[in-house]
């Protein structure tokens, strides 16, 4: 699956542009600040329904505009037309192929789409939040299923915590149903790790030239059922005022040297390991599932020295995926022969 056209209005700095992209490789260059990250922000809005700079998706409409739209087309086996409206104050609105959609997983099967960019080591550096996303884009695409379990058990864990923080203790009615679902999500999270897992330290390996190892947890204690870690949990729950036990506190555990990552790694470092992490992700999907993915790299050699950066690239280069790329100068080198190349300044783009 590959994007052949994107085009948006209102988004960030650009009031109106339109791009036809190649299957294998786009170059987006241009000065900081001219709005090449904001291309890449709209191929991710289409393909995730929410930005990676933005908490609410209508934060990226244009200043003094109300609304603004990202359209893209895809062509593959089957040829989809996305588009993502967005109207300040109001929840994202998405429609594939004339059919308006309110399931984001059906624009994640639509155009999948990850992204490597400067701030990537906080899926190394910041909360388990950040490790639950990236685990679970893969866990989506090898488990049927996976994202109406995630939709249910977040409304029962929404409605658990409201009672909570009434200190209400008729949260028992809701239990059970949480206990099915949170086992049933933790369940298809340990299967498609343990067979992710190998192609993902292979890639560690590989590009870090040092030992890397990963670990889930499932978001309560391993010796206890979720049942019991929640009747363990019950008083912490009404002290805090929120469910402290469930998958929604799952972690991914990175170490590097036996420690966790972020205390061993510099931030350039974390940013290789992040990096190979998602190749590594997106490898191991292209032999499971034969997925062809688009993948944004913004800035690529950012804070990262010629030979990790070299063994990085390598690994891209041998994926089978469509890649739109940012950087500074029409470089053309890193990745290969481009055949295109666009220009961004001032929130204007053109084709070179």
């Amino acid at each position: 699956m590959t994007v052949s056209r994107l085009a948006l209005q209102n988004i960030r700095c650009i009031a109106w542009a339109e791009l036809a992209l190649d299957p294998d490789l786009s170059v987006i260059y241009g000065p900081n600040g001219s709005g090449k990250t904001t291309l890449l922000e709209s191929l991710f809005l289409a393909g995730r329904g929410r930005s990676f700079r933005a908490a609410r998706a209508y934060k990226v409409i244009r200043d003094g505009e109300a609304a603004a739209a990202v359209a893209a087309d895809t062509e593959g086996e089957q040829p989809h037309r996305i588009r993502i409206d967005l109207t300040v104050g109001e929840p994202t609105s998405a429609t594939l192929d004339e059919r308006r959609t309110a399931a984001l997983a059906d624009l994640a099967t639509a155009l999948p789409v990850q992204l490597i960019d400067p701030s990537v080591h906080r899926l190394i550096e910041d909360s388990a939040l950040w490790r639950r996303r990236f685990l679970d884009w893969g866990v989506f695409h090898v488990e049927p299923g996976f994202v109406a379990r995630m939709a249910r058990y977040g409304r029962i864990l929404r409605q658990r915590n409201e009672l909570l923080k009434q200190s209400s203790h008729a949260t028992a009615d809701w239990d059970a149903e949480f206990v099915e679902l949170g086992e049933a999500i933790a369940l298809a999270r340990r299967r498609a790790f343990d067979v992710m897992k190998p192609a993902l330290e292979r890639c560690l390996a590989d590009v870090l030239c040092e030992p890397v190892t990963l670990e889930l947890r499932p978001g309560w204690s391993v010796e206890q059922g979720l049942a019991e870690a929640l009747r363990s949990a019950h008083r912490r729950d009404q002290a805090m005022r929120t469910s402290t036990v469930g998958p929604h506190r799952a972690d991914l555990v990175i170490r590097h040297a036996g420690r966790p990552a972020r205390e061993s790694l510099s931030r350039g470092q974390q940013k290789l390991v992040a990096a190979a992490l998602i190749v590594g992700q997106l490898e191991w999907l292209q032999t499971e599932r034969a997925l062809r993915p688009t993948l944004l790299i913004d800035d690529p050699a950012a804070e990262l020295d010629e030979g990790h950066l070299g063994r990085l690239l390598g690994r891209i280069r041998a994926l089978d995926a469509q890649l739109v790329v940012t950087t500074l100068q029409p470089e053309t080198t890193l990745f290969g022969p481009v055949r295109r190349v666009f220009h961004v300044e001032h929130g204007g783009v053109r084709r070179v």
